[in-house]
């Protein structure tokens, strides 16, 4: 019998709350939601990195990605981001880098708009696949559309 891995105390309130979920919210569907990779979601919550040979290193994370984590299983993401030693702030919600296969947020990344338009249409993201809702896709690329025309930009 394997050793319970050990939790950070943001990654330790993270699990409490997808654990809870109801229904059952697995740790691959909880990274899909928050725009990362369930390896990179592991290394978040247990502030490890593998590295072979049954060793590990510390990592790093930014608060932009706690944040996302904690929104995906449905908390309030400054205490969460507070645990995990960071000021809250949310203008730095905006996790910069895309989850490698995340089309959606390819999409919003790569849009010629502002950062602010930008972290909208984000959040917007993040809290559809919150509520698990269909036409995701759709829906991205009209809003798309929409902020490009505010933006007076065509094509």
């Amino acid at each position: 019998m394997s050793a319970p891995r050990q939790l950070t105390p943001h990654g330790q309130l993270i699990e409490q709350a997808r654990e809870a979920a109801r229904p059952r919210l697995s740790a691959r569907e909880a990274a899909r939601r928050a725009g990362i990779s369930e390896g990179r979601w592991r290394q978040v919550v247990t502030g490890r990195q593998s590295v072979g040979g049954g060793q590990t290193i510390e990592i790093s994370t930014k608060p932009a990605t706690v944040a996302a984590m904690a929104r995906a299983v449905g908390l309030d993401p400054r205490p969460v981001v507070e645990a995990a030693g960071f000021a809250y702030d949310p203008a730095e919600e905006v996790e910069p880098s895309v989850a490698e296969g995340d089309t959606a947020m390819e999409k919003i990344m790569r849009a010629p708009v502002d950062e602010e338009t930008r972290a909208l249409m984000v959040r917007f993201l993040q809290e559809r696949r919150a509520r698990n809702e269909e036409a995701l896709e759709l829906d991205l690329a009209r809003m798309i559309e929409l902020a490009l025309g505010l933006h007076g930009k065509t094509g």
